[in-house]
C-alpha cells in the first residue's frame, strides 16, 4: 500500500510551495517575457521611447552575413562540447566498467563529482578510496586542498573495508553513503547500516553503482 503524507491544512502545502513558484517566476519567466517583448520593439539612443515593429528586428538581424556566420559558428562549438563531452563521458563509463588497464583510474576520474558535491552542498565528506587506486584518489585530494577547500570538510581517509565499516559507518551521525564497487561490498554496507539503524540521528540514505 502505497503511504502518503497528509497536510492538516490544505493550503500549506501550496505555501511551501509558493517561495519556489515565486523565484522561478521572477527569475526565469519575468526576463525571457521582456526580452521577447523588447525584441518586437524598436528603441530610440536615449531609451525613452519605444515603437512597435514587429519581426522587424529579426528579418535585419538575419540578413547580416555577419550575424549570419557568428550563429554558425557558435552552433559548431555547441554541438563540438556537448558531443565531445558525451563521448568522453561514455568512454570513461565503459573503460571502468571492463577489466582494462587504468580502470582503477577511471572509477576515480567518475567518482570524483560525487565525493565533492556534498562537500559543496555544506556538508562533512568522509572518503573511503578504493584499496587499488589510492594514489589517484590521494593526488585529487591534494589537488582539492591546493585549489582552497578548507580543511576537514572532505577528509581522505585509505583503510581497510573491515575497519572502516566497524568505525566509521556505526557512527550515530552517519547521513549517508555513496559507493562504487562490487554488489558483495554494497551489500555488507547495507548489512552493518541496519545493524546500527536504531542508533543513528536520522535514516541514512545508500547509494550504490554496482557491478
Amino acid at each position: 500500500m502505497e503511504k502518503r503524507v497528509i497536510f492538516q491544512n490544505r493550503w500549506l502545502p501550496y505555501v511551501l510551495v509558493a517561495p519556489q513558484l515565486l523565484i522561478t517566476l521572477i527569475f526565469f519567466f519575468l526576463p525571457a517575457g521582456q526580452a521577447i517583448e523588447q525584441s518586437l520593439m524598436m528603441q530610440d539612443a536615449f531609451g525613452l521611447s519605444n515603437e512597435f515593429v514587429g519581426l522587424a528586428n529579426f528579418q535585419t538581424l538575419f540578413a547580416d552575413p555577419n550575424y549570419i556566420e557568428s550563429f554558425k559558428v557558435t552552433m559548431l562549438f555547441s554541438v563540438l562540447v556537448a558531443g565531445i563531452g558525451l563521448a568522453v563521458s561514455l568512454l570513461f563509463a565503459v573503460c571502468a566498467d571492463r577489466v582494462l588497464r587504468g580502470g582503477n583510474a577511471y572509477k576515480s576520474f567518475l567518482i570524483i563529482p560525487y565525493a565533492i558535491a556534498p562537500a559543496v552542498a555544506g556538508n562533512t565528506v568522509v572518503w573511503k578510496p578504493s584499496s587499488t587506486s589510492i594514489l589517484s584518489n590521494y593526488y585529487v585530494m591534494r589537488a582539492l586542498m591546493e585549489a582552497g577547500l578548507p580543511a576537514g570538510i572532505i577528509n581522505f581517509v585509505p583503510s581497510r573495508g573491515r575497519d572502516f565499516s566497524r568505525y566509521v559507518i556505526p557512527d550515530k551521525n552517519l547521513a549517508g553513503i555513496h559507493f562504487i564497487g562490487s554488489t558483495e561490498t554494497f551489500q555488507d554496507l547495507w548489512s552493518v547500516v541496519g545493524e546500527h539503524i536504531r542508533t543513528y540521528k536520522n535514516y541514512p540514505r545508500l547509494v550504490g553503482e554496482t557491478g
